[in-house]
């Protein structure tokens, strides 16, 4: 097999999702007025109630019932539950901690996906290639006892920005080539929640691969910094040694198993959010139908947290987002594609403020 895969060139600054704040001071709009569209998690995440007052006194406990949590939530078909992870503050804590635990090699990171996968191995002087996703298809023709082009294989399940989402056998399969080999994969499925069918947790236990978890997405709880690392014991018990004690507050601690532990929200949530999503998508493609009929839009995909609209070109995609700033909408702009990805919005207002915004974005085109 070759391959001809682009070397990773990390970026002089990091961007992510929101910075309203920003936002409305460059736009001289007041941020009470703002829609922020541009994280991708769920708007309307597990209600908070009070925390106990214990919960700001007292260090974090690994007995305080979270451990429970988590292996009851994430053992949906797995009979003897899992055991096999480790609590992390959020899923960005295991991206940094992960390539300081390998020899400096060569890992495959998708050529869109969440840029913090490539930059931190790169910052630890790994070497970073970017595959597309037929690239990985190619992988079921080695041949046993020939060399795979990477040590690490990183897949993003399913992608933040693209919404390419893998199936659980495609994975398994991939997963067969790997173990023959020894190498490893690493799958973040941050935002896998609403689709449980296509997770590889069953095989987590497996010494070549690397699960990733967040809470922040599907729950909406991105501020609690709590994420979740399931692995074989080996490197688990490594992963403890570099993180130490503490990972995870105390206050996040206990929000995390509440709403870990709270099923009928649970149930409620994944219909909603793809119920919204399906929605989104309807609006979108109705709202900017000129643009994709004149090939401005090359796709619209959805994910049930997000739609994700690629551009043909930087203007395409920066006269969408510039307009729906003046509106007070802020959506997520990628600078290494012509991308712009939608979160969901958060009730009926929003939902037709975002209506109009597109609505005279439309309008617009047709006047020039």
């Amino acid at each position: 097999m070759t391959f001809k895969l682009p070397r990773y060139t990390a970026p002089d600054e990091l961007i992510h999702g929101g910075g309203i704040i920003e936002a409305a001071k460059r736009a001289g709009i007041p941020i009470e007025q703002w829609i922020d569209l541009s994280t991708g998690i769920n708007p309307n995440g597990w209600p908070v109630p009070t925390l106990p007052a214990s919960t700001w006194q007292r260090l974090p406990e690994s007995n305080d019932g979270l451990e429970q949590a988590i292996q009851e939530y994430y053992s949906f078909d797995i009979t003897n539950g899992l055991n096999n992870f480790v609590i992390t503050a959020g899923s960005q804590s295991a991206i940094q901690l992960l390539p300081q635990l390998f020899p400096k090699g060569t890992i495959w990171i998708p050529e869109e996906g969440y840029s913090e996968h490539p930059y931190w191995w790169n910052f630890y002087q790994h070497k970073v290639f970017l595959y597309r996703p037929e690239d990985l298809n190619m992988l079921f023709q080695h041949k046993k006892g020939s060399p795979l082009p990477f040590d690490t294989l990183l897949i993003i399940n399913p992608n933040n920005p693209t919404t390419q989402t893998y199936k659980k056998s495609f994975l398994e399969k991939l997963l067969n080539v790997i173990e023959v080999e020894s190498k490893q994969l690493v799958i973040d499925e941050a935002f896998l929640d609403t689709q449980p069918e296509h997770s590889l947790l069953n095989r987590s236990n497996n010494k070549h691969l690397i699960i990733l978890r967040s809470l922040g997405k599907f729950f909406g709880l991105a501020g609690i910094r709590c994420g979740v690392l399931f692995s074989h014991p080996s490197l688990l018990n490594t992963v403890r040694k570099h993180l130490g004690p503490w990972q995870v507050a105390t206050p996040s601690r206990w929000v995390a198993t509440q709403a870990l532990n709270d099923t009928n929200w649970q149930k409620e949530a994944t219909i909603l959010l793809k119920h919204a999503s399906c929605r989104l998508e309807t609006l979108l493609q109705k709202s900017l139908q000129h643009h994709i009929q004149s090939n401005n839009i090359i796709s619209l995909t959805r994910s049930d947290y997000f739609c994700s609209i690629l551009c043909s070109d930087f203007e395409k995609q920066n006269i969408i987002h510039s307009q729906l700033l003046k509106h007070a909408i802020l959506v997520r702009k990628f600078s290494d594609s012509f991308r712009l990805r939608f979160g969901l919005p958060k009730n009926e207002s929003e939902w037709e403020k975002l209506t109009h915004a597109l609505t005279n974005i439309r309008k617009s085109q047709k006047t020039e």
